[in-house]
Protein backbone atom coordinates (compact mmCIF):
# COMPACT_ATOMS: atom_id res chain seq x y z
CA UNK A 1 0.00 0.00 0.00
CA UNK A 2 3.00 2.67 0.76
CA UNK A 3 4.53 1.54 -2.16
CA UNK A 4 1.17 2.58 -4.51
CA UNK A 5 1.02 5.91 -2.50
CA UNK A 6 4.56 6.60 -3.48
CA UNK A 7 4.09 5.83 -6.50
CA UNK A 8 0.92 7.79 -7.29
CA UNK A 9 2.78 10.97 -5.78
CA UNK A 10 5.37 10.72 -8.11
CA UNK A 11 3.16 10.78 -10.51
CA UNK A 12 1.87 13.79 -9.35
CA UNK A 13 5.38 15.86 -9.92
CA UNK A 14 5.51 15.12 -13.69
CA UNK A 15 4.13 16.68 -16.38
CA UNK A 16 4.39 16.96 -20.00
CA UNK A 17 6.04 19.67 -22.05
CA UNK A 18 4.69 21.12 -25.18
CA UNK A 19 6.87 18.53 -27.47
CA UNK A 20 4.89 15.59 -24.97
CA UNK A 21 8.00 14.78 -23.66
CA UNK A 22 7.58 14.04 -19.88
CA UNK A 23 9.11 17.11 -17.57
CA UNK A 24 9.62 17.13 -13.90
CA UNK A 25 7.80 19.98 -12.24
CA UNK A 26 10.76 21.77 -10.25
CA UNK A 27 9.51 22.41 -6.56
CA UNK A 28 10.23 25.89 -6.41
CA UNK A 29 7.67 27.02 -9.02
CA UNK A 30 6.29 30.20 -7.80
CA UNK A 31 2.66 30.46 -6.26
CA UNK A 32 -0.02 32.03 -8.92
CA UNK A 33 -3.19 33.18 -7.63
CA UNK A 34 -6.45 34.51 -9.75
CA UNK A 35 -8.82 36.99 -8.65
CA UNK A 36 -10.29 40.33 -9.14
CA UNK A 37 -9.57 43.40 -7.20
CA UNK A 38 -11.88 46.73 -7.27
CA UNK A 39 -9.72 50.05 -8.26
CA UNK A 40 -10.55 53.05 -6.01
CA UNK A 41 -12.79 53.94 -8.94
CA UNK A 42 -15.20 51.14 -8.46
CA UNK A 43 -14.14 49.27 -11.96
CA UNK A 44 -12.51 45.97 -11.35
CA UNK A 45 -9.74 44.25 -12.98
CA UNK A 46 -8.39 40.88 -12.94
CA UNK A 47 -4.88 39.73 -11.90
CA UNK A 48 -2.74 36.87 -11.85
CA UNK A 49 -1.15 37.58 -8.70
CA UNK A 50 2.78 35.83 -8.20
CA UNK A 51 2.35 35.22 -4.59
CA UNK A 52 6.19 35.22 -4.00
CA UNK A 53 7.49 37.90 -5.83
CA UNK A 54 4.63 40.19 -5.09
CA UNK A 55 3.87 41.27 -8.61
CA UNK A 56 0.77 41.16 -10.93
CA UNK A 57 -0.23 40.54 -14.05
CA UNK A 58 -3.35 41.94 -15.39
CA UNK A 59 -5.56 39.26 -17.22
CA UNK A 60 -9.19 39.50 -18.49
CA UNK A 61 -12.56 39.31 -16.50
CA UNK A 62 -14.85 37.25 -16.67
CA UNK A 63 -14.90 33.23 -16.64
CA UNK A 64 -12.72 33.02 -19.59
CA UNK A 65 -10.97 35.40 -22.13
CA UNK A 66 -13.72 34.66 -24.49
CA UNK A 67 -16.25 36.62 -22.39
CA UNK A 68 -14.52 39.00 -21.51
CA UNK A 69 -16.12 41.93 -19.92
CA UNK A 70 -13.84 44.90 -19.93
CA UNK A 71 -15.37 48.31 -21.58
CA UNK A 72 -14.68 51.94 -22.07
CA UNK A 73 -11.96 53.24 -20.22
CA UNK A 74 -9.65 51.27 -17.78
CA UNK A 75 -6.98 52.64 -15.49
CA UNK A 76 -4.83 49.92 -14.75
CA UNK A 77 -3.20 50.67 -11.47
CA UNK A 78 0.52 51.02 -10.24
CA UNK A 79 -0.11 48.97 -7.12
CA UNK A 80 -2.65 46.55 -5.90
CA UNK A 81 -3.49 44.93 -2.61
CA UNK A 82 -4.76 40.91 -2.58
CA UNK A 83 -5.04 39.85 0.76
CA UNK A 84 -3.75 42.10 2.97
CA UNK A 85 -0.04 42.22 0.36
CA UNK A 86 0.87 45.09 -2.01
CA UNK A 87 1.45 43.56 -5.86
CA UNK A 88 3.28 45.84 -8.22
CA UNK A 89 1.87 45.51 -11.58
CA UNK A 90 4.40 44.48 -14.28
CA UNK A 91 2.55 42.36 -16.98
CA UNK A 92 -0.60 43.16 -19.49
CA UNK A 93 -0.99 39.29 -19.44
CA UNK A 94 -1.96 37.17 -23.02
CA UNK A 95 -5.45 37.87 -23.74
CA UNK A 96 -6.04 40.62 -21.08
CA UNK A 97 -8.24 42.56 -22.98
CA UNK A 98 -8.85 40.35 -25.91
CA UNK A 99 -11.94 40.73 -27.70
CA UNK A 100 -13.00 43.74 -25.97
CA UNK A 101 -15.04 45.69 -28.93
CA UNK A 102 -16.10 48.45 -26.54
CA UNK A 103 -12.88 49.39 -24.69
CA UNK A 104 -12.25 53.12 -25.88
CA UNK A 105 -9.14 54.00 -23.88
CA UNK A 106 -6.66 52.11 -21.33
CA UNK A 107 -3.95 53.77 -18.93
CA UNK A 108 -0.59 51.74 -18.38
CA UNK A 109 1.02 52.34 -15.27
CA UNK A 110 4.88 52.75 -15.75
CA UNK A 111 5.71 50.00 -13.71
CA UNK A 112 4.49 47.52 -16.55
CA UNK A 113 7.41 45.74 -18.04
CA UNK A 114 5.67 43.97 -20.68
CA UNK A 115 2.32 43.30 -22.82
CA UNK A 116 1.69 40.14 -23.38
CA UNK A 117 0.39 38.21 -26.71
CA UNK A 118 -3.03 39.53 -27.94
CA UNK A 119 -3.41 41.70 -24.98
CA UNK A 120 -5.35 43.91 -26.69
CA UNK A 121 -6.72 42.01 -30.09
CA UNK A 122 -9.99 42.82 -31.32
CA UNK A 123 -10.58 46.20 -29.48
CA UNK A 124 -11.88 47.94 -32.18
CA UNK A 125 -12.65 51.45 -30.38
CA UNK A 126 -9.40 52.20 -29.31
CA UNK A 127 -7.81 54.64 -30.82
CA UNK A 128 -4.32 55.69 -28.90
CA UNK A 129 -2.80 54.14 -26.33
CA UNK A 130 0.27 55.09 -24.33
CA UNK A 131 3.06 52.74 -23.83
CA UNK A 132 4.77 53.11 -20.41
CA UNK A 133 8.76 54.45 -19.91
CA UNK A 134 9.67 51.19 -18.78
CA UNK A 135 8.35 48.43 -21.53
CA UNK A 136 10.83 46.04 -22.55
CA UNK A 137 8.68 43.69 -24.60
CA UNK A 138 5.32 44.13 -26.71
CA UNK A 139 4.83 40.53 -27.63
CA UNK A 140 3.19 38.66 -30.55
CA UNK A 141 -0.10 40.23 -31.82
CA UNK A 142 -0.59 42.27 -28.92
CA UNK A 143 -2.64 45.10 -30.68
CA UNK A 144 -3.59 42.60 -33.16
CA UNK A 145 -7.09 43.91 -34.87
CA UNK A 146 -7.25 47.07 -33.12
CA UNK A 147 -8.90 48.96 -36.58
CA UNK A 148 -9.17 52.34 -35.06
CA UNK A 149 -5.89 52.57 -33.43
CA UNK A 150 -3.78 55.49 -35.54
CA UNK A 151 -0.58 55.84 -34.01
CA UNK A 152 1.55 54.50 -31.58
CA UNK A 153 4.99 56.15 -29.98
CA UNK A 154 7.69 53.13 -28.92
CA UNK A 155 9.41 53.80 -25.72
CA UNK A 156 13.42 54.54 -25.89
CA UNK A 157 13.57 51.38 -23.17
CA UNK A 158 11.77 48.80 -25.30
CA UNK A 159 13.80 45.51 -26.79
CA UNK A 160 12.20 43.53 -28.24
CA UNK A 161 8.75 44.38 -30.19
CA UNK A 162 7.39 41.18 -32.42
CA UNK A 163 6.75 41.27 -35.82
CA UNK A 164 3.19 41.20 -35.73
CA UNK A 165 2.58 42.88 -32.64
CA UNK A 166 0.14 45.73 -34.55
CA UNK A 167 -1.13 43.14 -37.14
CA UNK A 168 -4.21 43.80 -38.90
CA UNK A 169 -4.23 47.41 -37.47
CA UNK A 170 -5.23 48.97 -40.91
CA UNK A 171 -6.23 52.77 -39.62
CA UNK A 172 -2.44 52.76 -38.36
CA UNK A 173 -0.73 55.39 -40.04
CA UNK A 174 2.60 55.62 -38.17
CA UNK A 175 4.83 54.08 -35.58
CA UNK A 176 7.07 56.75 -33.73
CA UNK A 177 9.89 55.65 -31.28
CA UNK A 178 11.27 58.19 -28.98
CA UNK A 179 14.73 58.92 -29.07
CA UNK A 180 17.51 57.54 -27.05
CA UNK A 181 16.58 53.70 -28.26
CA UNK A 182 19.07 51.32 -28.60
CA UNK A 183 17.54 49.25 -30.60
CA UNK A 184 14.57 50.82 -33.02
CA UNK A 185 14.21 54.40 -35.01
CA UNK A 186 11.42 55.29 -37.16
CA UNK A 187 11.08 57.96 -40.15
CA UNK A 188 7.94 59.00 -41.91
CA UNK A 189 6.07 56.65 -39.33
CA UNK A 190 7.95 53.70 -40.48
CA UNK A 191 9.64 51.69 -37.78
CA UNK A 192 13.43 50.49 -38.48
CA UNK A 193 15.99 48.90 -36.80
CA UNK A 194 18.71 51.02 -34.72
CA UNK A 195 21.06 51.04 -38.12
CA UNK A 196 18.03 52.10 -40.13
CA UNK A 197 19.41 48.51 -42.05
CA UNK A 198 16.06 46.70 -41.96
CA UNK A 199 12.59 47.71 -42.35
CA UNK A 200 10.92 46.43 -39.65
CA UNK A 201 7.49 47.64 -39.26
CA UNK A 202 5.13 49.50 -41.83
CA UNK A 203 1.92 51.07 -40.80
CA UNK A 204 -0.99 49.29 -42.81
CA UNK A 205 -2.74 52.66 -42.64
CA UNK A 206 -0.28 54.78 -44.16
CA UNK A 207 -1.34 56.37 -47.35
CA UNK A 208 0.75 56.08 -50.80
CA UNK A 209 2.27 53.25 -50.35
CA UNK A 210 0.99 48.94 -49.95
CA UNK A 211 1.81 46.48 -47.34
CA UNK A 212 3.18 42.98 -48.37
CA UNK A 213 2.71 39.72 -46.60
CA UNK A 214 5.68 40.36 -44.33
CA UNK A 215 4.33 43.95 -43.48
CA UNK A 216 7.04 45.63 -45.57
CA UNK A 217 6.42 49.07 -47.47
CA UNK A 218 6.02 49.97 -51.47
CA UNK A 219 5.44 52.78 -52.74
CA UNK A 220 2.20 53.10 -54.97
Amino acid sequence: MKRFFLTILSFALISFNSAGQIAIEPEDMPLIKKASVMNDDGDTIGYYFNIDEKTASVTYRGNNFYDNEYSDSVVIPKEVKYNGETYLVTKIGDNAFDGCSKLTNVTIPNSVTKIGRFSFRGCRKLTNVTIPDNVKEIAWRAFMACTNLTEVTIPANTVTIDDEAFMKCSALKSIVVEKGSQNYCSENGILYDKSKTTLLKCPEGKEGITVNFRWRCKKN
